[in-house]
């Protein structure tokens, strides 16, 4: 009798274990028998084998990956694919070769969605955890494409020169590259006018570059910086606001608006002031908005906003310079109230902070010198800068 129990156990162990291994055996052979499907054409087919390979085996990494490539083929089911390209990279195991490969998919995938620094994230990844990655030339190139539709030309064109020296036969890298290399260019030619003073022949390249590339964000942006800089301000508007209009977040999604903004507060035309205060204020502590801001409420006789704004300017944390330049607003604004005392205590902190400022030497109060002890601690400090 115990014998005929031990063999049941026999019996039962040795039909158990085969049946785990049938099952992946199974579920493998059902993946193989679609990625044959997915490689002659058949790409409807070959999904309902991935499908019935993770009905089987639910961490089958290949499957979902292959199941996100097929997928991915219809623009219609980006969003699912996408899906599982996540899938897979979250089951598998780090230093599963599945992972770099749908790390690729998804960042091109993110391309296909606009979603490019979201792709970028994704390159990233496969630099930093899987350098051994068999298409790094490809990574780099996808890079590239991601920076060029961010209309980032110079980080695009990096991108590009990385790929091919990796790879130097890969066309669409050395085409791609060319293409921006063409762009910048025209755009270097202007931008070097501008340096050189020659902004009538500035504008016409750049007028050029918009007329070959009628959505060259980088164009429209410089163009719109020139003008703002010689105060033609409508046409600084203008064109500003059709970079703009092609990419919100070309640089950074602050960088346009704040230059926007500095476009009405310069025209000064009825409801600029207010139109750029509104900008300054959403910008936070993007470069010197907050400080233009406080300038703004005090030129619109707000003093209690003006002063609750530069005074939070004024501590260490805050730039050198916009931390002079608020102290001295501070000191305009209570000079304006009659309160001398306190407004040469604010000229004389921002000459402290900001002694080659020359206009911090003569405030409306008179002029100002910083105190001898804090000279002799200037230079201490300088001085310590060499030992």
């Amino acid at each position: 009798m115990r014998s005929v129990f031990l063999a049941l156990i026999i019996a039962a162990a040795a039909l158990f274990v085969p049946f785990d291994a049938a099952q992946a055996a199974s579920a493998d052979a059902l993946y193989t028998t679609g990625s044959r499907l997915f490689s002659d054409g058949d790409f409807d087919e070959a999904e309902k084998y991935f499908a019935r390979a993770l009905e089987i085996d639910k961490r089958h990494t290949s499957a979902m990956f292959m199941l996100g490539e097929t997928i991915s083929l219809d623009v219609r089911r980006l969003t699912e694919a996408e899906g599982w390209y996540k899938k897979a990279i979250e089951t598998a195991r780090k230093d599963n070769p599945t992972v770099p490969r749908a790390l690729f998919s998804l960042g091109r995938l993110y391309i296909l969605l606009g979603r490019h620094e979201e792709a970028q994230e994704c390159f990233r990844k496969i630099l930093s955890e899987h350098p051994d990655f068999y298409e790094m030339a490809d990574v780099y190139n996808q890079m590239g494409v991601a920076a060029y539709r961010m209309d980032r030309y110079d980080r695009a064109l990096s991108h590009f020169k990385a790929a091919l020296r990796l790879d130097p036969r890969l066309m669409e890298a050395t085409f791609n590259m060319k293409n921006v290399q063409t762009k910048l260019a025209i755009l270097n030619t202007a931008r070097y006018q501008q340096r050189m003073g020659n902004n009538e022949a500035a504008i016409e390249y750049y007028h050029g570059a918009i007329e070959r590339y009628p959505n060259y964000v980088a164009a429209w942006y410089q163009l719109g910086l020139l003008y703002l800089g010689i105060g033609n301000y409508d046409l600084a508007l203008k064109n500003l606001e059709r970079a703009g209009a092609l990419n919100h977040g070309y640089i950074s999604d602050k960088e346009i608006p704040y230059r926007i903004a500095a476009a009405y507060e310069g025209r000064g035309a009825a409801g600029d002031l207010d139109a750029a205060l509104m900008i300054y204020d959403s910008l936070g502590g993007y470069k010197d908005a907050r400080l233009r801001a406080g300038e703004l409420y005090a030129a619109n006789g707000n003093f209690d906003q003006a002063v609750r704004l530069l005074s939070g300017l004024t501590g260490d944390e805050t730039d050198r310079l916009i931390r002079a330049e608020a102290d001295y607003q501070l000191g305009l604004l209570h000079n304006g109230r009659g309160d001398r005392q306190k407004a040469t205590g604010f000229f004389l902190k921002a000459l402290s902070t900001a002694p080659e400022v020359e206009r911090y030497k003569n405030p409306p109060t008179g002029p100002i010198e910083i105190p001898e002890q804090e000279e002799e601690e200037q230079e201490e400090a300088e001085l310590g800068d060499y030992y």
